[in-house]
């Protein structure tokens, strides 16, 4: 921060591997040398000639509207949003700063979100995503079977959860997946009815069959889909404001535990 409480930020001359993956408040990529402006940055209008930016020459995020952006990041989003959200400023306290600045994922209570109530101690998928963007070799579906980010859809769900084969390319018909908080699962959307066709299993330690975080969802377990967590997990967990009309269970095992201020609802 300078010395009038304003701060001034610029992107670097060579963006580094996180820093080349954003976007700012118009979905514009970013460049280098871009001067930032922001609700807290000394925003220049001119160069150290004199002359005036262009829009090229500022990453803006005045309304803090930055993203990340990447190609495993679009593949888990598809679509639902434009990228990962980021904050410029405390979720606690919207007129301070958070520094260091373009660095704070805000996916709603999430593990790596700067919010005061957050109920997850893993990544979320999208998260997860990112470290693939950034050059980390995951095999994500290891961890995830599916995610829902989007609000308002109606679809049937034939993305199973299984074990992967040795190379991490496939899954396995009908092998339990014993990855450790492996999530069969996850919606985070809101509005969503799902109808649930592919078997879930998940039989790792603190795994779950699906988890729903979002609001107002309804799900459907068609007759005969298995979904399966270990003895000590849930093997469905939806938060309190997520049920919508009601859900109906195919075959489900495991026992009906809660995650924290959760409630796991599902019958034989």
């Amino acid at each position: 921060m300078q010395d009038d409480g304003l701060a001034f930020i610029a992107i670097g001359e060579n963006p580094n591997a996180w820093t080349s993956h954003l976007y700012d408040d118009n979905g514009q990529k970013v460049r280098p040398d871009q001067i930032v402006w922001c609700a807290f940055c000394d925003n220049i209008d001119t160069d150290d000639d004199g002359e005036h930016l262009s829009a090229d020459d500022i990453f803006d995020v005045l309304d803090n509207k930055e993203y990340f952006g990447g190609a495993h990041v679009d593949e888990v989003l598809a679509g639902a949003l434009a990228g990962v959200p980021l904050s410029m400023v405390s979720e606690r306290n919207p007129s301070i700063p958070d520094t260091p600045f373009l660095a704070h994922i805000e996916l709603k209570n999430s593990l790596m979100s700067h919010q005061a109530y957050r109920n997850y101690t893993n990544f979320m998928e999208a998260e997860l995503a990112i470290l693939q963007d950034l050059g980390y070799k995951i095999d994500r579906r290891n961890f995830f079977g599916y995610s829902v980010y989007g609000d308002n859809q109606t679809f049937i769900n034939d993305n199973p959860f299984f074990g992967r084969n040795a190379e991490g390319t496939a899954y396995v018909q009908n092998k339990y997946n014993t990855a450790t908080l492996g999530l069969g699962l996850h919606v985070y959307g809101s509005n969503n009815t799902i109808i649930q066709r592919a078997d879930l299993l998940s039989a790792g330690a603190g795994d779950a069959g699906i988890r729903v975080d979002g609001q107002s969802n309804d799900l459907t377990i068609l007759s005969g889909t298995c979904v399966y967590a270990a003895a000590n997990t849930a093997r469905i967990a939806m938060s309190l404001t997520s049920l919508k009309r009601g859900l109906s269970c195919g075959v489900a095992s495991g026992p009906m535990r809660s995650i924290p201020h959760a409630l796991s609802i599902c019958g034989r």
